[in-house]
């Protein structure tokens, strides 16, 4: 039962009101008809702040075993739909200064599409160095420059994460003559669950292989993010250095693609050649 008290009651009703709360019944005061003050027994007030000393002790440990902070400036790097809800939200409620924070990243990304499509009109022929190729060493400076940025420089690589996601996901769109996406889940789930409704109906082979290659990037950007998580509790931003390697593979491993690529053509042209010869001969002959 709530018992509501005037304070005064607390100098010349004390031992009335240690009775209820020694019961474990909370007593509310109240000053000229306002709430003031609650009284609770050392037990009750115990109770209520065991569970919060608990966490916090968890946190103060977790604290010394990482350097990772978070706060409540996180915004999304890649998730740029994440950053327009948040940021609505904040403006919505008229927190302007917050909500302006999520404009950042949203304006790297625009600007990193842009970017990888202007790089891609501009050097789509170069012979030198492939225009993906370009896109890619961009991407591992980069992320290698933003491994070397302290906390007070979040913001600063939450934009150029951002930056490197969108030239990314504008740079490499399709697996095997399939559209995809990958820095992101949503599209490419969509994919591959319309592709599987359509070969449970129709039975098509091709719907099945199209399913699963969405699915198998779904599991390897599952797999890939929650190894970045540990590495990350571990390594702290450094963590993004393993970022840089595995798009440092890439870009190697493009160069082989190129070359096979390069030695097909050329087998062609070989073979087309000598057809060319070997008719030229036979005119000479007839001649």
């Amino acid at each position: 039962m709530i018992q509501i008290r005037p304070v005064s009651d607390l100098r010349n009703k004390y031992p009335e009101i240690e009775n209820i709360v020694a019961n474990g019944n909370p007593v509310y005061l109240t000053k000229n008809g306002y709430g003031t003050m609650v009284v609770l027994s050392l037990e009750a007030y115990e109770s209520l702040t065991e569970n919060l000393e608990m966490h916090l002790d968890r946190a103060d440990k977790a604290a010394e075993e990482t350097s990772v902070r978070l706060t409540g400036d996180e915004v999304f790097s890649n998730a740029q739909t994440g950053n327009v809800v948040l940021m609505s939200q904040h403006f919505m409620m008229g927190e302007w200064q917050a909500g302006l924070r999520y404009l950042y990243p949203l304006f790297a990304f625009a600007f990193g599409v842009f970017f990888a499509e202007q790089v891609q009109g501009r050097f789509k022929y170069a012979k030198k160095l492939h225009w993906r190729q370009s896109i890619l060493l961009m991407e591992i400076f980069i992320l290698f420059f933003v491994g070397f940025l302290t906390e007070g420089w979040n913001m600063l690589a939450t934009v150029l994460v951002s930056f490197s996601c969108a030239m990314q996901v504008q740079t490499f769109r399709k697996v095997n003559g399939h559209s995809y996406a990958s820095t992101m889940c949503i599209g490419n789930l969509r994919s591959g669950t319309a592709a599987l409704s359509v070969y449970l109906r129709e039975k098509k082979p091709e719907q099945l292989e199209m399913s699963l290659y969405y699915f198998g990037v779904i599991l390897f950007f599952a797999v890939g993010a929650g190894i970045g998580g540990i590495l990350s509790v571990h390594l702290g931003f450094h963590a993004i250095w393993v970022s840089s390697g595995l798009l440092l593979i890439s870009f190697l491993l493009m160069f082989k693609d190129r070359l096979e690529k390069d030695v097909h053509e050329l087998e062609d042209d070989l073979e087309e050649d000598i057809q060319k010869l070997g008719t030229q001969l036979r005119e000479e002959i007839k001649k």
